[in-house]
């Protein structure tokens, strides 16, 4: 299913606001000025971050292509829509959640719209909801972000917090970069840039690891 095809965006273009408040809808001028400050994820096969949906009566963000519509994290309906999803799901006998380009869940103008502190607590959030309700629920994150920001989606240690401790996100998270280096491995015959690497992966977080995946030739 695509996500346009979703009941919640088949509801929202049917004109119920409820779901209509599940998206971010934006006129041309505003969609241009979050534009200025955008980066293009498939500038050729996807330009772009917002698509025009007449029956929305203005621009859906989209950030990936023209049918994945991004959710509006801002509304709290979205959260609550999404943690009875998860625990639905997990009630179900689901045992991990994959959290599918986790660095662009919040949006802010000014600003690329990427790795917000927002978008940490969202992840924060679901994480207390999973370990409350269904603790031995994991919780995976895509982020093919530079790998200097991916770490943080474990969690981070907020000595300022209220209660001066660690904040936990992510159980797993892949290591793009490793990926990238068991390639750059084959093809040069040299273990050096994955040894590298695997060096640079570590200090993680107790109950948290790297998820490596490899693509087909």
């Amino acid at each position: 299913m695509r996500a346009d095809d979703h009941a919640w965006a088949q509801a929202a273009r049917d004109g119920d606001p409820h779901y209509r408040a599940f998206y971010h809808v934006l006129g041309d001028d505003e969609a241009q000025a979050y534009e200025a400050d955008l980066l293009q994820v498939f500038p050729t096969t996807a330009p772009g971050d917002f698509t025009p949906v007449p029956a929305m009566g203005g621009q859906v963000w989209t950030t990936f292509y023209p049918f994945q519509w991004d959710l509006n994290w801002a509304n709290p309906e979205v959260m609550l829509a999404i943690v009875d999803t998860m625990l639905r799901l997990a009630n179900h006998g689901f045992e991990a959640f994959r959290l599918d380009s986790i660095a662009f869940l919040r949006k802010q103008l000014g600003t690329d719209c990427r790795n917000r502190p927002q978008a940490h607590y969202i992840v924060r959030a679901l994480r207390a909801a999973l370990d409350i309700v269904a603790p031995a629920t994991l919780l995976k994150a895509e982020a093919i972000v530079p790998t200097a920001l991916v770490p943080p989606y474990f969690g981070a240690d907020e000595g300022s917090d209220w209660d001066g401790g660690f904040e936990p996100e992510c159980h797993l998270v892949y290591n793009n970069s490793l990926m990238v280096a068991g390639w750059v491995g084959l093809a040069e015959q040299s273990a050096a840039l994955p040894h590298a690497i695997v060096a640079a992966s570590g200090g993680l977080p107790r109950g948290a690891n790297w998820l490596s995946y490899a693509l087909p030739p």
